[in-house]
Formats: structure tokens, C-alpha cells, sequence
């Protein structure tokens, strides 16, 4: 069944996207106003029991679980989803005694949930709820209770689980990054959980894995002219050239807008050198150094390098990382 879109349609959905942002924005700023002790008693928790951590709920509050459990994996923690429902038909068994569970709730009433409690107290387990409501059945059996209130939901009929949800997703994500935090989690330990795609290539090549060595490498001498600086950048295509000494030591790098700014000076193109016109202190890296350091060099002050040098500890050049060949990698 299709619908015909008429202006006053148009502002009906304007409104509602308006509104609907609105009211998630406002979930998650009122948890700023929420005290933090609930929220720090819940990470002395789950820092004291035995991993995994385990993500319980059903419905939409089941989703924002799963999704907490897998941030939590992917900081350090090794976390499971427990469906509400499927661990009273035998998913129970991923329960160990002495386990710190997460239950979330908007209501603080969902049955499921609710007659999960008494088997998980059988395993001796911690709970700590998010919910809704602090007056609820579900809070007064938690060991902690976390409050995610919000005033009405996002969509028309303040009815399906929007504003809720982004809240106890926001609690969630909190919990997850303060756990990471105590736990000294560092950015070696997060490469190792995301070997693949873009993220796991920055964080594990090099650039010596990356770089372009030998003849693909611009590079000139001091006394170069401006046309031969130029016929070398144009012949490399990199939009840069390296300025070496001839024991092929890194003295400079010249780039297109410097050549363009040396001319723009009124001097003849002809007077021009490539150590008139060179960049006497380009950024560099060394070749161990990893792909996401060496990104964050290539872009620096709003403004985006088109190479990076690779040098030995001597300043030797041993190659140069292409901003394209960085940003593509992975994909």
C-alpha cells in the first residue's frame, strides 16, 4: 500500500523527526543530572566477579543488552547476551556461579525477567538493573539499581521504546567505556580484538607494512631546479618530493603548494631551487611505527598531507607513506 505525500504530510514528518531528536537528546541529558554512585558501585561489581559479564534482557531492552555485551568483548571484558526468555529453556547453563548480571528493564516489570531472579540468586549472582523506574519489583531485587527514566518516549503515541532505549543504551556504553577504563585497557589490547577490515589495519600494520620504497619514491636534490622538482612530483604522481642529501639524508620536502607560493613571490622560475622552496622540518615517522599514528601525522590542523617520510634514527629516508595508500587500506 503506497501513500500520496502532500505538503501538509511533509511538515507532519519535518515535525516528527524534529520532535523524535528532540526527545532523544533530552534522554540522554538527563542522565547527566543522574548521580554517577549507582553507576560506579556497578563497575566496583563487575570488576570483582568473574568474567564474563553477562547482558540480560528481552524485547527491544534485549538489543540494547546484546549490543552493550558486544562493546563490552570488544573493551576488554569478556561479556555474554542471556535472552530473558531463551535462559529459562536451557541457556541458563552459560550462568557460572558468582556472575555479575546486568538486567535491563524500562518498566522494571517485565515477567521474564523477573522470574529470572530468584534462579540467577541460586548461582550466587550479582545483579545490578537498569530501569526505568527506581519504584519498580525489578529494583528492589537488584543489588545496584541504575535509573534510566525519561519524561515520554520519541515517536507520536509515547509508546514503542525509543528515548527508553537510547538512555539505557547511553547507561550501557558507560559502563562499558568505565570498566575498559579501571581495567587499563589500551589501544595494543583493542588491535588484537579487530585484526580485520580498516580499523584492524590501522591499528596493526606499519607504515614500513605500507610504504613505498625505491624508485617510486619522489625525490631531488637541494640544487634541483623548480621544472625538475616539478617533472619529479608529476612523474611520481604523490604531490610531494623528497629533498635528500647525497648520503640520502631527509633535508626537506617540497610539495605542489610550495612551488605555487615560491612563484607567487614574483621570483623567476628559473632562480628557483628545491632548497628555496622546501619545507627544512616535514613531519616523519619512524618504519615501526603503527598505520593509526602515522594517519593522525598526515592529518594535522585541518589540513592533510599528501606523504609522509619513513626514516631510520639517522634521518636516512627509507620510504614515504601516500595519504590514499593509507586511507584505502583495509577497504
Amino acid at each position: 500500500m503506497t501513500h500520496e505525500i502532500t505538503s501538509d504530510h511533509r511538515a507532519r514528518i519535518r515535525a516528527q523527526i524534529q520532535s523524535t531528536l528532540n526527545a532523544q537528546l533530552a534522554a540522554v541529558k538527563a542522565l547527566q543530572g543522574q548521580p554517577v554512585a549507582s553507576m560506579e558501585a556497578a563497575v566496583e561489581i563487575a570488576l570483582s566477579c568473574p568474567e564474563p559479564l553477562i547482558w540480560c534482557g528481552v524485547g527491544k531492552s534485549g538489543h540494547i543488552a546484546q549490543k552493550v555485551a558486544a562493546s563490552m568483548s570488544s573493551l576488554g571484558t569478556r561479556s555474554i547476551f542471556l535472552h530473558a526468555s531463551e535462559a529459562m529453556h536451557g541457556d541458563l547453563g552459560a550462568v557460572h556461579t558468582a556472575a555479575c548480571v546486568f538486567l535491563f528493564s524500562n518498566s522494571g516489570k517485565t515477567q521474564e525477567i523477573l522470574r529470572l531472579v530468584p534462579v540467577l540468586r541460586e548461582y550466587s549472582a550479582k545483579l545490578v538493573a537498569i530501569v526505568g523506574n527506581r519504584d519498580s519489583p525489578l529494583s528492589r531485587q537488584a543489588d545496584v539499581t541504575i535509573e534510566a527514566r525519561v519524561e515520554r518516549e520519541a515517536d507520536e503515541l509515547n509508546l514503542a521504546p525509543t528515548a527508553s532505549a537510547l538512555a539505557a543504551l547511553a547507561v550501557g556504553d558507560a559502563l562499558a567505556c568505565a570498566i575498559s577504563s579501571a581495567k587499563g585497557f589500551t589501544r595494543e589490547d583493542y588491535s588484537v580484538r579487530h585484526p580485520g577490515g580498516r580499523l584492524g589495519a590501522e591499528l596493526t600494520l606499519r607504515v614500513g607494512d605500507l610504504m613505498r620504497k625505491g624508485d617510486e619514491i619522489p625525490t631531488v636534490r637541494p640544487d634541483s631546479t623548480a621544472i625538475e622538482v616539478l617533472h619529479e612530483i608529476s612523474r611520481k604522481r604523490l604531490g610531494a618530493a623528497c629533498v635528500l642529501s647525497t648520503d640520502g639524508e631527509l633535508l626537506g620536502v617540497v610539495t605542489d603548494g610550495d612551488i605555487r607560493r615560491a612563484l607567487e613571490s614574483g621570483k623567476a622560475v628559473s632562480e628557483l631551487k628545491a632548497c628555496d622552496m622546501m619545507n627544512t622540518n616535514p613531519r616523519s615517522v619512524p618504519p615501526d611505527c603503527a598505520l593509526v599514528n602515522a594517519m593522525q601525522s598526515l592529518s594535522f590542523e585541518r589540513k592533510m598531507l599528501s606523504l609522509l617520510p619513513v626514516v631510520s634514527l639517522e634521518r636516512k629516508l627509507l620510504g614515504v607513506v601516500w595519504y590514499h595508500d593509507a586511507m584505502t587500506v583495509g577497504k
